[in-house]
C-alpha cells in the first residue's frame, strides 16, 4: 500500500482520532505470528518478514499507535489473543469467533497434492468421499472445506509431517497451500503434483482480541483509504 503525501497522513490521523469509539492511548500493541512461509518468516524465534506485516505496520503508524510483533507457536498465539494478552494475530482465516475488519491483507489458496503423477486427476468433492487426506491439526480451514469435505481426515502436527506421511504412503493426497508445498518440495528434493481446480481460497485478516474492537475499527478505516 502506498501513501501519496505527508499532509494526507496528518489529515487522516486527525479524522481517525475524531471518529467515535477510537481513543489514541499510545499503549503498545503486541501482534503475534508463527513461522508460516511465505506469509510469515521466523528466524531464531524472531519475525523477520511477513507478506502483510508492512501493511499493518503502516496502518499503526498512521494511527500513532506503537506496535511490535513477536513469534509464538500458533495455538499459543491464538489463545493469547482470545484471552487479551496479545492485541492481534496476523493472517487468520475469518471465523464466527474472530474479530477483524472487512479488508483482508493476503489470501490463502488450498489444493490437494500427491507425490505420484499417476494419482493426478481433476479435483471434485464427490470423488474424494471417504478418501484419506493429510491435513494439519489445529489449522483454521475455510468454511467451505469444513462443510463440504467428505474425505477421511488424517491429521499431523505440521505441513512437513503431512508431506512425510504422504511419502510413506499413509495416504495418497494431502491438503496444502502452494507456497508451503513449494518450500517443502525444495527442502526435500521431491516433486509434488497439484490437483486442479483448487479446493478453496480464503482471504486472511488481522484478528484482534475481543477487547480491541475500537482499535480494529480504526485499523480498518486506515486500510479502506
Amino acid at each position: 500500500m502506498y501513501w501519496s503525501s505527508l499532509p494526507r497522513v496528518f489529515a487522516l490521523m486527525s479524522l481517525l482520532m475524531a471518529m467515535p469509539g477510537y481513543e489514541q492511548t499510545h499503549q503498545e500493541a503486541v501482534l503475534c505470528a508463527t513461522h508460516w512461509p511465505p506469509f510469515t518468516i521466523v528466524e531464531n524465534e524472531q519475525v523477520v518478514g511477513s507478506i502483510s506485516l508492512d501493511i499493518h505496520r503502516e496502518a499503526f503508524v498512521r494511527l500513532q499507535q506503537p506496535m511490535r510483533i513477536e513469534y509464538l507457536q500458533w495455538s499459543r498465539c491464538l489463545q493469547a489473543v482470545r484471552e487479551g494478552r496479545r492485541t492481534a494475530a496476523i493472517d487468520l482465516v475469518a471465523t464466527a469467533a474472530s474479530l477483524h475488519g472487512s479488508v483482508s491483507s493476503s489470501y490463502y489458496p488450498q489444493y490437494l497434492y500427491t507425490d505420484r503423477e499417476r494419482n493426478v486427476k481433476p479435483f471434485d468433492w464427490q470423488d474424494f468421499s471417504g478418501v484419506p487426506v493429510g491435513m494439519v491439526r489445529g489449522y483454521t480451514y475455510t468454511e467451505k472445506i469444513c462443510l463440504q469435505r467428505q474425505w477421511q481426515e488424517d491429521y499431523a502436527n505440521d505441513d512437513d509431517t503431512v508431506v512425510r506421511k504422504l511419502l510413506i504412503d499413509r495416504y495418497r493426497y494431502a491438503l496444502l497451500d502452494p507456497f508451503v508445498a513449494d518450500v517443502i518440495s525444495q527442502q526435500r528434493g521431491i516433486r509434488l503434483f497439484r490437483l486442479e481446480p483448487m479446493v478453496d481460497v480464503e482471504p486472511l485478516y488481522l484478528d484482534f482480541a475481543p477487547k480491541e474492537k475500537a482499535l480494529m475499527l480504526a485499523h480498518q478505516r486506515v486500510l479502506q483509504q
